[in-house]
C-alpha cells in the first residue's frame, strides 16, 4: 500500500507547503525561495538549507484524498458538500479524518461523496466560512 505523507504548516501569518515533519520535529524547506521563515543560523537544523517551525506553528497533515477539483484536503479545511448550504470541517480525530458540521461529527473524509466535496478555505485562513 502506498500512501502519501504530506504536511503544511501555519506561521500565523503564511500557509506552507515546503516543510518536513518527523521524529526531530517539523522543518521549513527552502526550496530557493525568499522569506518562508528560514534561519541561517539555526542550530536546531538539519541541514543548511532548512530550519526548524516554532513550537507554535500548526501542522497539518493532508487526508490522502482530493475534492472534486482536485485539490488535497487537509485537516483544518473548510468545505462544502454538494448543493448543501451547510459548511464543514476537516478534523483528525481517533486516527481518521473526519468531517464536522457545527461541533458535530457528520462522518468520515473518506466515505463521503468525493464528487460533491468542494474546499472553500481553511479554519486559519477563512474562519469566518464557519
Amino acid at each position: 500500500m502506498k500512501r502519501e505523507l504530506e504536511f503544511r504548516a501555519w506561521n500565523g501569518e503564511t500557509m506552507n507547503h515546503n516543510i518536513i515533519v518527523g521524529k526531530f520535529g517539523a522543518f521549513w524547506v527552502n526550496p530557493g525561495a525568499k522569506n518562508n521563515g528560514l534561519d541561517e543560523n539555526d542550530s536546531a537544523s538539519l541541514t543548511p538549507f532548512n530550519t526548524k517551525c516554532s513550537e507554535n506553528t500548526i501542522i497539518m497533515q493532508y487526508s490522502g484524498v482530493n475534492d472534486k477539483n482536485d485539490k488535497r484536503i487537509y485537516e483544518g479545511d473548510i468545505f462544502k458538500l454538494g448543493a448543501e448550504k451547510e459548511v464543514f470541517e476537516v478534523r483528525f480525530e481517533h486516527g481518521c479524518f473526519m468531517a464536522f458540521c457545527k461541533g458535530k461529527q457528520y462522518g468520515l473524509i473518506g466515505e463521503l461523496q468525493i464528487c460533491f466535496i468542494d474546499v472553500i478555505g481553511n479554519v486559519h485562513q477563512n474562519a469566518e466560512l464557519l
